[in-house]
Protein backbone atom coordinates (compact mmCIF):
# COMPACT_ATOMS: atom_id res chain seq x y z
CA UNK A 1 0.00 0.00 0.00
CA UNK A 2 1.21 3.42 -1.08
CA UNK A 3 2.65 5.48 2.36
CA UNK A 4 0.30 7.55 3.92
CA UNK A 5 0.51 11.41 2.76
CA UNK A 6 1.05 14.29 5.03
CA UNK A 7 -2.56 16.36 4.28
CA UNK A 8 -3.27 19.12 1.93
CA UNK A 9 -5.58 21.22 2.05
CA UNK A 10 -5.01 22.47 -1.67
CA UNK A 11 -5.70 19.06 -3.04
CA UNK A 12 -7.51 17.02 -0.52
CA UNK A 13 -9.74 17.13 2.42
CA UNK A 14 -9.75 15.86 5.70
CA UNK A 15 -12.36 13.52 5.21
CA UNK A 16 -10.56 11.82 2.69
CA UNK A 17 -7.70 11.92 4.44
CA UNK A 18 -9.06 10.61 7.57
CA UNK A 19 -10.05 7.76 5.70
CA UNK A 20 -7.02 6.83 4.31
CA UNK A 21 -5.21 7.15 7.40
CA UNK A 22 -8.04 4.55 9.34
CA UNK A 23 -7.33 2.14 6.23
CA UNK A 24 -3.81 2.16 6.82
CA UNK A 25 -3.77 1.65 10.61
CA UNK A 26 -5.88 -1.29 9.95
CA UNK A 27 -3.62 -2.91 7.43
CA UNK A 28 -0.76 -2.33 10.05
CA UNK A 29 -2.49 -3.50 12.49
CA UNK A 30 -2.29 -0.11 14.64
CA UNK A 31 -4.40 -0.13 17.66
CA UNK A 32 -7.07 2.42 18.32
CA UNK A 33 -5.21 3.81 21.10
CA UNK A 34 -2.09 4.54 19.08
CA UNK A 35 -4.11 6.00 16.44
CA UNK A 36 -3.68 9.79 17.92
CA UNK A 37 -0.20 9.73 18.39
CA UNK A 38 0.60 8.14 14.63
CA UNK A 39 -1.83 10.66 13.08
CA UNK A 40 0.07 14.10 14.76
CA UNK A 41 3.41 12.27 13.41
CA UNK A 42 1.82 11.35 10.05
CA UNK A 43 -0.53 14.41 9.44
CA UNK A 44 2.33 16.59 8.46
CA UNK A 45 2.90 20.72 9.23
CA UNK A 46 -0.61 21.73 8.16
CA UNK A 47 -2.35 19.90 11.23
CA UNK A 48 0.74 20.06 13.30
CA UNK A 49 -0.30 22.84 15.43
CA UNK A 50 -4.32 21.87 15.54
CA UNK A 51 -3.11 18.27 16.48
CA UNK A 52 -1.36 20.11 19.07
CA UNK A 53 -4.30 22.27 20.79
CA UNK A 54 -6.16 18.94 21.35
CA UNK A 55 -7.08 17.37 24.31
CA UNK A 56 -9.13 14.26 23.37
CA UNK A 57 -9.23 10.99 24.86
CA UNK A 58 -10.29 8.79 22.08
CA UNK A 59 -9.28 8.49 18.63
CA UNK A 60 -13.31 9.00 17.78
CA UNK A 61 -12.87 12.72 19.56
CA UNK A 62 -9.75 13.32 17.85
CA UNK A 63 -10.98 12.22 14.48
CA UNK A 64 -14.00 14.94 15.71
CA UNK A 65 -11.51 17.63 16.68
CA UNK A 66 -9.83 17.33 13.33
CA UNK A 67 -12.87 17.55 11.16
CA UNK A 68 -13.77 20.69 13.36
CA UNK A 69 -10.80 22.57 12.80
CA UNK A 70 -9.30 21.65 9.08
CA UNK A 71 -12.69 20.73 7.59
CA UNK A 72 -14.82 22.87 4.90
CA UNK A 73 -18.61 21.95 4.88
CA UNK A 74 -19.12 24.10 2.55
CA UNK A 75 -16.31 23.33 0.23
CA UNK A 76 -18.07 22.69 -3.17
CA UNK A 77 -19.55 26.25 -3.22
CA UNK A 78 -16.52 27.52 -2.09
CA UNK A 79 -14.55 26.34 -5.05
CA UNK A 80 -17.30 27.29 -7.39
CA UNK A 81 -16.91 30.93 -5.99
CA UNK A 82 -13.19 30.42 -6.94
CA UNK A 83 -13.52 29.26 -10.65
CA UNK A 84 -16.45 31.92 -10.75
CA UNK A 85 -13.61 34.82 -10.79
CA UNK A 86 -10.93 33.26 -12.33
CA UNK A 87 -8.87 35.36 -14.75
CA UNK A 88 -5.82 34.48 -16.80
CA UNK A 89 -3.82 38.39 -16.27
CA UNK A 90 -0.33 38.17 -16.36
CA UNK A 91 -0.53 34.51 -15.84
CA UNK A 92 0.74 31.52 -18.27
CA UNK A 93 -1.71 28.61 -19.65
CA UNK A 94 -0.26 26.01 -17.73
CA UNK A 95 -0.52 28.73 -14.35
CA UNK A 96 -4.15 29.64 -14.94
CA UNK A 97 -4.67 25.80 -15.83
CA UNK A 98 -3.41 24.98 -12.40
CA UNK A 99 -5.33 27.67 -10.84
CA UNK A 100 -8.59 25.92 -12.10
CA UNK A 101 -7.71 22.49 -11.13
CA UNK A 102 -7.03 23.55 -7.49
CA UNK A 103 -10.61 24.68 -6.44
CA UNK A 104 -11.92 21.15 -8.23
CA UNK A 105 -9.65 19.04 -6.44
CA UNK A 106 -10.58 20.71 -3.11
CA UNK A 107 -14.43 19.24 -3.93
CA UNK A 108 -14.46 15.99 -3.14
CA UNK A 109 -18.00 13.63 -3.26
CA UNK A 110 -18.36 10.77 -1.23
CA UNK A 111 -16.33 8.38 -2.82
CA UNK A 112 -13.34 10.85 -3.00
CA UNK A 113 -14.17 11.94 -6.63
CA UNK A 114 -13.77 15.47 -7.73
CA UNK A 115 -16.79 16.49 -8.32
CA UNK A 116 -16.92 19.65 -10.36
CA UNK A 117 -14.40 18.92 -13.18
CA UNK A 118 -16.17 20.10 -16.03
CA UNK A 119 -16.59 23.71 -13.86
CA UNK A 120 -13.33 23.51 -13.70
CA UNK A 121 -12.80 23.48 -17.55
CA UNK A 122 -15.56 25.55 -18.53
CA UNK A 123 -13.82 28.41 -16.05
CA UNK A 124 -10.49 27.85 -17.37
CA UNK A 125 -11.83 28.58 -21.24
CA UNK A 126 -13.45 31.59 -20.06
CA UNK A 127 -10.86 33.12 -18.79
CA UNK A 128 -8.65 32.85 -22.20
CA UNK A 129 -8.55 35.33 -24.74
CA UNK A 130 -11.22 35.34 -27.15
CA UNK A 131 -9.60 34.33 -30.30
CA UNK A 132 -7.77 31.17 -28.18
CA UNK A 133 -11.05 30.58 -26.77
CA UNK A 134 -12.90 30.28 -30.50
CA UNK A 135 -9.83 27.79 -31.41
CA UNK A 136 -10.15 25.66 -28.77
CA UNK A 137 -14.10 25.72 -28.50
CA UNK A 138 -14.12 24.28 -32.06
CA UNK A 139 -11.85 21.20 -30.75
CA UNK A 140 -14.77 20.20 -28.40
CA UNK A 141 -12.57 19.21 -25.46
CA UNK A 142 -14.29 17.96 -22.68
CA UNK A 143 -11.51 17.86 -19.58
CA UNK A 144 -9.50 20.65 -18.47
CA UNK A 145 -6.45 18.58 -19.52
CA UNK A 146 -7.05 18.50 -22.68
CA UNK A 147 -8.64 22.24 -22.74
CA UNK A 148 -5.15 22.96 -21.25
CA UNK A 149 -3.30 21.25 -24.30
CA UNK A 150 -5.47 22.11 -27.45
CA UNK A 151 -4.75 25.76 -25.75
CA UNK A 152 -0.96 25.44 -25.81
CA UNK A 153 -1.01 24.34 -29.28
CA UNK A 154 -2.74 26.88 -30.98
CA UNK A 155 -1.25 29.47 -28.62
CA UNK A 156 2.21 27.94 -30.29
CA UNK A 157 1.00 28.40 -33.58
CA UNK A 158 -0.36 31.44 -33.90
CA UNK A 159 2.97 33.03 -32.56
CA UNK A 160 4.28 31.30 -35.83
CA UNK A 161 2.16 32.52 -38.05
CA UNK A 162 2.35 36.13 -39.89
CA UNK A 163 0.91 39.04 -38.96
CA UNK A 164 -2.43 40.09 -40.51
CA UNK A 165 -2.26 42.99 -42.92
CA UNK A 166 -4.39 45.49 -42.08
CA UNK A 167 -6.42 46.94 -45.14
CA UNK A 168 -7.49 50.46 -45.42
CA UNK A 169 -10.85 51.18 -47.29
CA UNK A 170 -10.20 54.07 -49.42
CA UNK A 171 -12.26 56.88 -49.13
CA UNK A 172 -14.47 58.67 -51.43
CA UNK A 173 -14.39 62.08 -51.77
CA UNK A 174 -17.72 63.66 -50.65
CA UNK A 175 -20.70 64.86 -53.51
CA UNK A 176 -20.50 68.45 -54.11
CA UNK A 177 -23.19 69.60 -52.44
CA UNK A 178 -26.24 71.92 -53.55
CA UNK A 179 -24.32 75.03 -52.41
CA UNK A 180 -21.35 74.06 -53.87
CA UNK A 181 -22.88 74.28 -57.30
CA UNK A 182 -24.59 77.03 -56.96
CA UNK A 183 -21.40 78.76 -56.09
CA UNK A 184 -19.27 77.41 -59.38
CA UNK A 185 -22.40 78.49 -61.70
CA UNK A 186 -21.97 82.02 -59.98
CA UNK A 187 -18.01 81.85 -60.90
CA UNK A 188 -18.54 80.53 -64.27
CA UNK A 189 -20.76 83.75 -64.97
CA UNK A 190 -18.59 86.43 -63.21
CA UNK A 191 -15.86 84.75 -65.77
CA UNK A 192 -17.86 85.27 -68.74
CA UNK A 193 -19.35 88.44 -68.01
CA UNK A 194 -15.70 90.16 -67.15
CA UNK A 195 -14.70 88.81 -70.75
CA UNK A 196 -17.37 90.32 -72.45
CA UNK A 197 -16.36 93.75 -71.23
CA UNK A 198 -12.95 93.07 -71.73
CA UNK A 199 -13.82 92.60 -75.56
CA UNK A 200 -16.28 95.30 -75.67
CA UNK A 201 -13.41 97.81 -74.22
CA UNK A 202 -10.98 96.36 -76.95
CA UNK A 203 -13.52 97.65 -79.65
CA UNK A 204 -12.74 100.87 -81.87
CA UNK A 205 -15.41 103.05 -81.66
CA UNK A 206 -16.02 101.91 -85.20
CA UNK A 207 -16.94 98.76 -84.58
CA UNK A 208 -19.21 100.03 -81.95
CA UNK A 209 -21.35 102.19 -84.27
CA UNK A 210 -21.23 99.35 -86.84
Amino acid sequence: MEKQRPFNPDNDTIDNWLKRFELHCELQEIPFERRAKWCKITIGDVGNDVTTAIAAATWEEWKTALKKELGHPDEENASRRDLATLTQGDLSLRALARQARQPANRAFNGAGQPIIKREAMEAFLKALLLNLKREVLRTRTTTLEAAWEEAERHHKLMKTLPPTPVIVAATEQPAPSRLDQLESTIAALQRHLLNDNTGERRRTPEQRRS
